[in-house]
């Protein structure tokens, strides 16, 4: 066989399997509505709420000692699909832009069946910290639930003794995945690959002969 053209073909074979390996955005919430998101815990059942300026969605948070959770309403909110065997394959990437002083916050997982059904929550995904900036968690090195085939996020804002009124901002959270390469180039490439190695039997026979 041409080292050349083999040559070619190992390296179109490796274009287009990186290419299928690329991450793509499954899910995202950029915070520019939140009409979607509820409430699903309330310590102190105060007037804590989650309000956007269009762009950022502001977690508030009115008592002190208290801890509120948010989350999308399943009901309105789309999930995000996930498959517990390729876990490996999921990252989410979240942008918190401001706190106040007081306050402090985790981002946590709600896991769900191909039913809708509650099945339990994944804690630390973000821990509970005061963290401002841009990050990216890959969700590989967690446990979830055999059954789950859904994801929620779920954002619990928390303040302290001293100080109530108190809010933590958020630009983004997203999650993305990388497909599975698909079979067609798979096939494509060993189609390619199958002809080559015919062709260069078929030469190599008449040279022979």
């Amino acid at each position: 066989m041409n080292s050349k053209l083999l040559m070619g073909i190992i390296l179109v074979v490796a274009a287009l399997t990186l290419g299928s390996t690329r991450a793509d955005i499954a899910w995202i919430e950029d915070f520019s509505d939140v009409s979607d998101w509820h409430q699903v815990f309330n310590a102190q059942s105060d007037g804590s709420m989650l309000g956007s300026d269009g762009s950022v969605g502001t977690f508030y948070v009115e008592s002190i000692s208290n801890e509120v959770a948010f989350a999308p309403n399943p009901g309105s909110s789309p999930f995000l699909l996930f498959v517990p065997a390729n876990k490996a394959d999921y990252s989410m990437s979240f942008t918190a832009s401001s706190l106040s002083p007081a306050v402090s916050y985790d981002i946590r997982l709600d896991m769900f069946d191909a039913g809708d059904t509650y099945l339990g929550t994944v804690y630390g995904v973000v821990p509970q910290g005061t963290f401002v900036g841009s990050d990216t968690i890959g969700l590989g090195g967690f446990v979830f639930d055999n059954s789950t085939a859904k994801l929620l996020p779920k954002v619990s804002v928390f303040t302290g003794p001293a100080f109530g009124e108190q809010t933590v901002s958020l630009d983004e959270i997203r999650f993305d995945v990388i497909p599975e390469p698909t079979s067609a180039v798979l096939i494509f490439a060993g189609a390619i690959l199958m002809g080559v190695l015919r062709r260069s039997r078929s030469t190599t026979g008449r040279r022979a002969g």
